[in-house]
């Protein structure tokens, strides 16, 4: 979900299984309603992975286990994505997580034994790929390995494990 840009309303992303299809609903003071429904992007094949929003919710992006990344242009006005990009992770692990950071200029991917990062306002994002972290072996009871990732009100990226840890990794 992101904040509609009349500061009121939301809207609320939906993909659906295994085609291209986007179901964009708005939130607004008539309740949930079907915006728009657009063929935009991959066909997702994935059963696991993240989706997040830029903090300025002009970026959309969507990780998962077995695609890439897709990332596309958000209109929080008209509720209408554009400018469609497939950034292919050279990584065959298992989890997968997003997450933007404050800014929004900066896009992190997680694998399971890699965290990346992409400059999203680079004319070739895909160019900007960098491995920013390496999981360096610590478990604390199972491997604190990387997963689901979330930007928390401190401005800090926060990484949960695959399972059950007692420890996060943080992108500060």
């Amino acid at each position: 979900a992101v904040k509609h840009a009349n500061g009121r309303d939301w809207w609320v992303v939906f993909h659906g299984g295994k085609n291209d299809r986007y179901y964009i609903y708005l939130i607004d003071p008539t309740g949930i309603n079907l915006h728009n429904v657009q063929n935009i992007g991959g066909v997702l094949l994935a059963e696991q992975g993240q989706v997040c929003f830029s903090p300025d919710g002009s970026k959309y992006a969507s990780f998962a286990s077995n695609y890439d990344t897709e990332l596309f242009d958000f209109d929080r006005c008209t509720g209408d994505f554009s400018n469609y990009n497939h950034i292919v992770i050279p990584d065959s692990n298992v989890t997968a997580g997003c997450s933007v950071s404050p800014n929004s200029n900066l896009l992190y991917v997680s694998s399971k034994i890699y965290l990346y990062q992409m400059d999203v306002t680079a004319s070739d994002i895909s160019a900007t790929l960098d491995t920013v972290a390496i999981w360096d072996g610590f478990g604390d009871p199972i491997p604190t390995t990387f997963f689901f990732q979330q930007l928390a009100p401190d401005n800090k990226i926060y990484i949960a494990g695959w399972g059950t840890v007692n420890h996060l990794t943080v992108i500060n």
